[in-house]
């Protein structure tokens, strides 16, 4: 048995095809994962993980993403995407130009960013990473 998400396509932001903000052609129905986000000490074991381990979205692939951490189909044409920030990726200055390229893709519809706040002594240098963040 099976169980299958059923999406609003308002919820989805769903735009008509051909038109300006229209998201590019899906060609994979795996959810793909970025190559660099093993190297990220942060990120390392959430990769290892998702790779070794089938989702209810289906087995993860690694491949190289220019602007983004993640992609998952959410349909055959519309793909979810995300950013994956730690505290120490916060201060670099790269993550402006990322975040602009990941918007530029669907007028930000269907994308996010994912900030990791730790559990532990950084739990308070997180939050001030993340709101120092959210102002620039």
């Amino acid at each position: 048995m099976s169980a299958q998400l059923d999406l609003d396509s308002t919820m989805l932001g769903e735009t008509p095809a051909g038109t300006a903000n229209s998201e590019p052609r899906v060609t994979t129905e795996q959810p793909l994962i970025c190559t660099s986000l093993r190297k990220r000490l942060d990120w390392a074991a959430l990769s290892t993980s998702l790779l070794h381990n089938r989702s209810p979205c289906g087995k993860w692939k690694e491949t190289q993403l220019d602007t983004h951490d993640i992609a998952i189909p959410l349909t055959s044409q519309r793909v979810f995407r995300a950013i994956f920030m730690s505290p120490h990726d916060a201060a670099s200055s790269n993550n402006l130009t990322r975040i602009e390229r990941l918007y530029s893709l669907n007028a930000g519809q269907l994308s996010g960013i994912i900030f990791l706040l730790k559990n532990d002594d950084e739990q308070e240098n997180a939050v001030y990473a993340l709101m120092t963040f959210q102002t620039q």
